[in-house]
C-alpha cells in the first residue's frame, strides 16, 4: 500500500511540473499576441475601451500579467520537480543516476537559469526553453512509469 502510493505521487509530481510548465508556456504566448496586437494596429484597442468607461488600462498591463504569471508557473514546477527528487531518492535510488543526474537535475538548472537571468529574454526564448524542458521531463515520465511499474 505505501508503495502505490509513493508511485502515484512521484508521477503526479512530474506530470503537475509538466502542466505548470505548459501553462507557463501558454501565457507567454497570450502575453506576446496582446503585445504583437497592439504592435500591428498601432492603436491600443482595450486602452480606447476602458478609457470611454471611464478606467484607462492599456494592454501592455495586461501583457505583463500574463507574463509575470508564466514566472510563477514556472517556479511552481521547479519546487515540484525538486520534490520529485526528494522522493525518488527516498523510494527509488536506483532510479537516481538515469534519472535525476542525467534529466532532471539538467531540467532544474535550465529553469532557474531562466528566472535568474539579470537580461532581459525575448518571448520566443522563454517558450523555446520552456517547451523544450517541457519535452525533456514528458520523455523521463514515460521511463519513471515503465520502471516504477516493474518495481
Amino acid at each position: 500500500m505505501l508503495f502505490s502510493r509513493g508511485k502515484g505521487n512521484l508521477i503526479k509530481l512530474i506530470r503537475g511540473a509538466i502542466d505548470d510548465l505548459r501553462l507557463a508556456s501558454m501565457k507567454v504566448r497570450v502575453a506576446k499576441g496582446i503585445v504583437n496586437e497592439v504592435r500591428r494596429s498601432r492603436v491600443d484597442k482595450l486602452l480606447l475601451q476602458t478609457a470611454f468607461a471611464g478606467f484607462p488600462i492599456p494592454s501592455h498591463f495586461f501583457a505583463n500579467m500574463y507574463a509575470s504569471s508564466s514566472l510563477e508557473s514556472i517556479r511552481k514546477a521547479i519546487k515540484k520537480l525538486r520534490r520529485a527528487e526528494e522522493v525518488i531518492n527516498e523510494r527509488y535510488p536506483h532510479l537516481y543516476l538515469t534519472v535525476v543526474k542525467e534529466v532532471l537535475n539538467p531540467c532544474i538548472g535550465r529553469l532557474e537559469e531562466l528566472l535568474g537571468s539579470k537580461e532581459r529574454l525575448s518571448g520566443d526564448e522563454v517558450i523555446k526553453v520552456v517547451d523544450e524542458v517541457s519535452t525533456q521531463l514528458s520523455v523521463m515520465l514515460n521511463y519513471v512509469e515503465e520502471v516504477i511499474q516493474d518495481y
